[in-house]
């Protein structure tokens, strides 16, 4: 499938389950890590991050959950693939503490190959079997196994451990402090794959409603040389202090004078009774004119007004 289309498709998946976040019972946040295997023999480590709806149906002895979630498969040789995920659950409470689920959904990857081989986008599938212990009301540990299947590329199995956090009821989400605007200046962390080596950016963010708002961003590489601007759309929750969002949108890159696509997660915790706030985001776009792109975690201070 050809990558624009992937990319409004998966799209479409990602608004859809946003948007059905209203008729769950819960959220949670997971973590995993691990190690992955191609279908060509080539191992490497694997990291996931995924937010989760809770409850949206319950039938007979089933629970149904959605979830959104961001995949590095890491480095197996000549690939260095990553991507975003939207998968629907099937979960069984074995006992009162056992969790057994299995899910299933499209995969939008990013693959960078390595030499002259031009680097691929698409739509893939992936499927997912995933057992969790609550060792607690709030956290709950587990594994899971994925396999992803992409039509260009090397398909993969990742067996990955997991620490699940449930976070606070609806009724406790939103802080009546929280400003409408907000700005960040952030310092980045680059994965291995980035084209900017070292980059900072000046961050604008407008809230347009409890869930929705505007991003607008600056980056910059090596000694400020290299540039980008993005403008995003983001979907937020808020829980508290606490707010978490994914973004997408265009990014125009200075150097090469093309567009291609950006994708962000982001989490930010703004201080009681101050108009400061610390963030943590992941940037990734898409890949343009032969280079790599972005691939960055970037954390910062910002300043509400």
């Amino acid at each position: 499938m050809r990558h624009k289309n992937s990319a409004m498709l998966m799209s479409v998946f990602v608004l859809m389950f946003f948007s059905a976040r209203a008729y769950s019972q819960g959220q949670e946040v997971n973590t995993l890590f691990g190690g992955i295997m191609t279908d060509k023999g080539r191992a490497s480590w694997a990291l996931q991050v995924e937010y989760k709806q809770l409850e949206f149906l319950t039938y007979k002895n089933f629970v149904f959950d959605g979830s959104f979630s961001y995949i590095n498969e890491g480095r197996p040789i000549g690939h260095r693939r990553d991507g975003v995920m939207v998968q629907g659950w099937a979960r069984m409470l074995v006992g009162s503490k056992l969790n057994l689920s299995l899910g299933t959904g499209p995969y939008f990857y990013n693959d960078t190959v390595a030499g002259p081989s031009p680097s691929t986008n698409g739509l893939g599938f992936v499927t997912s079997f995933d057992a969790t212990y609550d060792v607690s009301k709030k956290f709950s540990v587990g594994a899971r196994l994925n396999e992803t299947i992409v039509p260009k590329g090397q398909n993969a199995t990742s067996l990955l451990s997991e620490i699940v956090y449930r976070l606070p009821d609806k009724d406790d989400e939103l802080s009546t402090e929280l400003k409408n605007q907000i700005a960040f200046l952030t310092l980045g962390i680059p994965g291995d794959i980035s084209d900017l080596g070292s980059v900072s950016q000046l961050r604008f963010t407008r809230v347009i409603t409890d869930h929705i708002e505007a991003m607008a961003a600056n980056f910059f590489g090596r000694s400020f040389k290299e540039k980008g601007v993005a403008a995003e759309a983001c979907v937020t929750n808020a829980f508290g202090d606490f707010k978490t969002g994914v973004c997408a949108g265009p990014y125009y890159d200075h150097q090469r004078a093309g567009v291609v696509d950006i994708a962000s997660l982001f989490g930010d915790y703004n201080f009681k009774n101050t108009p400061w706030s610390v963030m943590i985001i992941f940037d990734r776009t898409s890949n343009l004119g032969g280079g790599r792109g972005i691939d960055a975690t970037c954390c910062g201070v910002g300043y509400k007004f």
